[in-house]
């Protein structure tokens, strides 16, 4: 089985659907879709606060950032 692509701009409505119109030269078939839309135009706001302190970290997070810095410098 080939797989082609095809690219169609849409419109989802208010009822969470979208219709397509495919050209004519594609024909009756399977075919997988894949929705593609602009994240930004959905306002929710994500508290990444909620996290802090989640994880159990045996080390202080400065020096283990200022060491792992320094590898780096070294491999230069």
């Amino acid at each position: 089985m080939t797989m082609q692509a095809i690219e169609l701009d849409a419109t989802i409505t208010e009822s969470h659907e979208i219709l397509l119109q495919l050209p004519d030269t594609i024909t009756a078939s399977k075919a997988k879709v894949i929705v593609m839309y602009d994240n930004d135009s959905v306002d929710e706001q994500v508290d990444l606060m909620k996290y802090s302190g989640t994880i159990a970290w045996q080390e202080d997070g400065l020096a283990y950032q200022q060491a792992i810095r320094t590898e780096w410098d070294d491999a230069q």
